[in-house]
């Protein structure tokens, strides 16, 4: 079998009962499996578990443990990308980015703790889920064969509430940046000039008020019950807001950003904060990728109950990148705070707008990233 990262293989059925008939007889194991803070599992040579505390069973839903000896911590937690390779988890193109896999691969391999944060997309009940765990893989040996003590502290919630409050300061800088190059439009700018950048600006403070009471109702509200501000919306108005937003920003300069289909007149329900908040974020992200005199475009279509907005440019995203675009802080962009435009996309449009966002990218079509929203109610 194949692998994109660890070994595929696996202890045999006798070898595996030898390692778990060891480790029940082990008093420190059962005093950890105890005391243990958190998710408690033992791993084998292989990944494979071996043993796990009552808090791990309970997070899966599992009674019986048998049900889930043998398996890998990625098959347990039904991991979407766990499965996609022969090899089970571990072994797939995506595994080479995963915090618990590069966690436990390193600790055996190096014969030392390795402590790892793993963003981790699951599927329960045909519903898609993303857990985030603090990961700490502890190796040792036992009757000379190394196991794996693997704890996981699950901090789901805390960093989904740590990402809102970065996408908070991420989109209000871009809103900064704008009135900055407006206000130095209108202190060294041509006569003609100054009350397009005043317009600019008059409409960048209304959005800077609305980001700020829309973070503030997020802080104060639970993220799972926010009911986002729905009112009658048309492309051109959006488009408008988009252009206030972008015309002064650094990653637009020398570069051309073409809106085409404000002259529909079809409307849809949705919350123009957090529209503008999704889609702004796809143009930066779009303007970042471009080099100078390139062109992004975007437009939107009709599409009978539902409104599709789309935003392209001619780069292409590399293919270890893509697997994990939306992932949260992931990003070949340095310095801190990078990989939170396309995180952002994600949580506002998918907890908040009940939209989805997805993309396409190969290196002659370019990348094209998609928004559809529900037209007559946002919240699904």
């Amino acid at each position: 079998m194949k692998t994109h990262f660890a070994s595929p293989e696996r202890a045999s059925e006798a070898e595996l009962q030898d390692d778990i008939e060891q480790i029940s007889r082990n008093p420190v194991i059962d005093g950890l499996m105890n005391v243990a803070s958190g998710l408690f599992a033992v791993l084998n040579q292989h990944r494979q578990v071996i043993a796990v505390n009552e808090t791990f069973l309970s997070l899966l839903g599992v009674k019986d443990v048998h049900d889930i000896i043998g398996l890998r911590p990625g098959e347990t937690l039904n991991c979407i990308h766990a499965n996609k390779n022969e090899g089970g988890c571990g072994t797939s193109e995506y595994c080479p980015t995963c915090g618990a896999a590069i966690a436990i691969v390193l600790s055996l391999e190096k014969e030392m703790p390795v402590e790892k944060i793993c963003a981790v997309e699951v599927e329960r009940n045909g519903k898609r889920d993303d857990l985030c765990f603090r990961v700490r893989a502890l190796p040792v040996k036992f009757s000379n064969r190394p196991i794996v003590l693997l704890f996981l502290q699950d901090i789901t919630h805390q960093q989904k509430l740590d990402s809102l409050e970065k996408i908070f300061f991420h989109d209000i800088s871009n809103i900064v940046s704008g009135l900055v190059n407006s206000s130095n439009s209108i202190k060294n700018g041509k006569p003609e000039k100054k009350e397009r950048a005043l317009d600019r600006i008059h409409t960048l403070v209304e959005r800077l008020a609305g980001e700020i009471s829309v973070q503030r109702q997020l802080i104060l509200s639970n993220i799972h019950t926010y009911q986002p501000s729905l009112h009658e919306l048309s492309v051109a108005r959006l488009f408008k807001e988009l252009e206030s937003v972008l015309t002064d920003h650094p990653e637009a300069r020398g570069k051309e950003i073409i809106f085409e289909g404000s002259e529909f007149e079809f409307t849809f329900n949705s919350d123009l904060s957090l529209l503008v908040r999704i889609l702004s974020n796809m143009i930066i992200n779009a303007l970042e990728a471009s080099s100078e005199n390139d062109v992004v475009r975007v437009w939107v279509e009709d599409r009978n109950d539902r409104t599709i907005f789309k935003v392209w440019n001619k780069s292409s995203i590399p293919l270890q990148i893509a697997k994990r675009v939306f992932q949260r802080n992931y990003s070949t962009k340095r310095g801190a705070g990078r990989g939170l435009g396309t995180y952002s996309m994600k949580i506002l449009s998918e907890k908040f707008l009940g939209g989805e966002v997805d993309f396409s990218s190969s290196e002659k079509k370019g990348t094209e990233f998609v928004l559809s929203i529900c037209k007559s109610n946002s919240k699904q």
